[in-house]
């Protein structure tokens, strides 16, 4: 049924390459002949349209120089009138009959003058009018040739336009302006005989973007504007305003049509000649169709040939395969020594299939070459599982009287932790008293220090104030001489005093005898007395004063000597001691911190040993909860090893009948 199975793929192989083949050989078929006929359609549509621009261009010129003549011969004309002597004169009366004779010789609507004072005479009309005001007449006056835009007369059915010429004098003056209106029938008609097939046609277009003539009449008299002829035709109506010439495609109601633009000269109008894309590409379109049914002909009967051909080519090689192929199907391992492959695909995978076939033959020779070793090495390794066993059972209960062993001495580390951190505790509050120590012995110190240093200073200040006040009452007492020094001085004014009083007393008494001349001298002499006297009294009392300042000095002289002496013998010498006492007490309370702080440093180590063994018996106890936790687990190990072997057992014997169906599996295999 395998071998069946297989031919019938190999049959389906061969016909899905063969219809793979042809499907590649038509497509790429198809691709080439697609690319050179859109390269071929392509490169004629460049050509027929550079043909068809050439060709409108060339007749857009004829007619725009048809135009331009036509218009030309018209200005020629009405040059030729403004150069009569009739017209030259500028009196209507000769100039209305010249006019209305020219106008019916060469078939002007009108002719009519315009003359610098304002006014417009027209020939046939017989009519004056004024019009200076107008545009038109503002447009003219300047002298230089003009032609106005068409003016519809709707009634019948035609276009007119104006154009102008100046009258000059003797001295070539301008005089007056000469008009002339004429139809636009002879420029119709140049356009209505311009045809290209049988869409083709030419048209005019002024600056303001309306029709001047056209091949359909009716959107001239109905004033159609030029953009509504199609869509996107902007650009082109600017580049024909712009006086420009050139050619494009551009899309129009009835479709994309080629354009070619030119001005026409002398006017301000524009002639355009355009012609239908689609109408001018219909033969190649014909011509592109016809080549994609030969194509496709072609395709046909190559794409039989060549498939007939790629059968024939490889109908060895895919023999080849089938044999193969079927070999395999019956299990037989044929190694062709000497093989020769075509030179295609077939070939390579013919010889990709031969190396398989070669390496399968190997593979199957080494299977079974170890089918023995398999076997034998089965029976050592379930010997040897069944001896693993025994020793991890072994293993087991020696593990788990480690783990009992373990969890006593977890216990007693316990309670030796409890114990520890007891102490522990204690040590930290004896620490912790031990700080408060340190600290008042260092309050003691500082305070010390600071009254030692206070002492010092006070000392200093008392004796700076012993000095002070010492020499301060030095000075007083010399002072003091002053006022001894004034006693004198009051002793010697008094003495004056006494001798002035007996001075005036021998003044007064010299006076009386003189009588009534020393009356005045007697006055003077009795005032001297009586200064005299007042004097002696006020030295009396400057005196009293004197004595008892003396005598209150010489009290305070021997109360200060008295505060001095108490200051120089007691006071500083309580200072003295003071300073001393202060000092000890400083020493003491230095002592005291040193004896304190060492207490502090023995506590502190005694702490550090106790933290040191506490953390060691934690490891201790972590260790040993580790331990019995991996013994646990050991424990649980052995068991999930003792479950691992029987299920390695049970492999084994799995394994062995594995390869012995193996073994019967490969025996089918014929190797030569």
């Amino acid at each position: 049924m395998t071998r069946k199975r297989t031919v019938n793929k190999s049959k389906k192989m061969s016909l899905h390459i063969d219809l793979i083949i042809t499907l590649c050989s038509i497509l790429c078929i198809i691709v080439v002949a697609t690319a050179i006929s859109m390269i071929s359609y392509n490169e004629s549509k460049k050509t027929i349209k550079d043909l068809t621009m050439n060709h409108l261009q060339q007749n857009g010129r004829e007619v725009a120089r048809s135009v331009g003549r036509e218009i030309q011969i018209r200005k020629q004309q009405l040059e030729n009138i403004a150069a009569l002597d009739e017209v030259r004169s500028m009196q209507w009366n000769e100039q209305q009959a010249i006019l209305i004779r020219e106008a019916n010789a060469w078939q002007y609507r009108d002719l009519f003058v315009a003359y610098t004072d304002g006014n417009v005479h027209y020939a046939k009309e017989n009519a004056i009018k004024y019009q200076k005001e107008e545009d038109f007449f503002k447009l003219i006056i300047k002298g230089e040739p003009v032609i106005t835009e068409p003016y519809i007369v709707e009634d019948e059915g035609v276009s007119i336009i104006t154009l102008t010429t100046p009258i000059k004098g003797k001295e070539g003056e301008i005089i007056g302006i000469l008009c002339g209106s004429i139809t636009l029938d002879s420029v119709n008609e140049i356009i209505q005989q311009v045809g290209f097939g049988n869409s083709g046609y030419a048209c005019i277009v002024n600056n303001a973007g309306e029709l001047v003539a056209h091949k359909d009449m009716d959107l001239v008299f109905n004033r159609v504007p030029f953009l509504e002829q199609g869509t996107y035709l902007n650009e082109l109506l600017d580049q024909l305003m712009a006086k420009e010439s050139g050619q494009g495609e551009y899309y129009f109601n009835d479709g994309v049509r080629y354009v070619t633009y030119e001005p026409l000269e002398g006017t301000a109008w524009s002639l355009l000649v355009t012609e239908s894309k689609k109408e001018q590409l219909q033969p190649l379109m014909r011509v592109l169709w016809t080549n994609i049914i030969i194509t496709l002909v072609l395709i046909v009967i190559s794409s039989i040939v060549i498939s007939l051909l790629i059968r024939y080519y490889m109908k060895n090689s895919l023999e080849r395969m089938n044999k193969r192929a079927k070999q395999l199907g019956r299990c037989e391992l044929i190694v062709d020594q000497v093989a020769h492959y075509p030179n295609n695909d077939v070939g390579e995978a013919l010889e990709v299939l031969d190396e398989g076939i070669k390496v399968l033959h190997k593979t199957m020779q080494e299977i079974k070459d170890t089918e023995g070793a398999v076997l034998e090495s089965r029976n050592e390794i379930e010997s040897m599982m069944k001896g693993i066993t025994d020793e991890v059972s072994h293993t087991t209960s020696t593990v788990e009287n480690i783990t009992a062993s373990l969890e006593e001495v977890s216990a007693n580390l316990e309670e030796m932790d409890q114990v520890i951190h007891n102490v522990e505790n204690s040590t930290g509050q004896s620490n912790r008293y031990v700080e408060k120590g340190v600290a008042m012995a260092k309050d003691i110190q500082l305070q010390a220090t600071k009254l030692h240093e206070e002492t010092i200073v006070s000392k200093e200040q008392v004796q700076q104030l012993y000095m002070e006040a010492s020499g301060r009452l030095g000075k007083a007492l010399e002072k003091v001489k002053v006022v001894e020094e004034i006693t004198t001085v009051s002793n010697s004014i008094l003495a004056i005093a006494e001798q002035t009083d007996l001075l005036a007393l021998n003044a007064t008494i010299e006076a009386a005898r003189a009588g009534e001349q020393g009356r005045g001298f007697a006055v003077v002499a009795n005032e001297v007395k009586n200064l005299a006297e007042a004097t002696g009294e006020q030295v009396h009392v400057i005196q009293n004063n004197i004595n008892e300042v003396l005598i209150a000095v010489q009290d305070l002289s021997s109360a200060s000597a008295d505060m001095l002496n108490i200051l120089k013998h007691q006071v500083l010498d309580d200072y003295e001691n003071m300073i001393r006492i202060t000092l000890k007490y400083k020493e003491a309370g230095n002592e005291v911190k040193q004896m304190v702080e060492g207490i502090k440093e023995k506590a502190e180590e005694i702490v550090d040993a106790i933290s040191y063994t506490t953390h060691n018996m934690g490891d201790i106890s972590n260790a040993t909860t580790h331990i019995v936790g991996a013994a646990t687990d050991i424990v649980a190990s052995m068991g999930s090893i003792e479950k691992q072997n029987q299920v390695i057992l049970t492999k084994v014997n799995e394994n062995k009948e594995a390869s012995e169906a193996l073994a019967s599996l490969t025996k089918q295999f014929k190797l030569y």
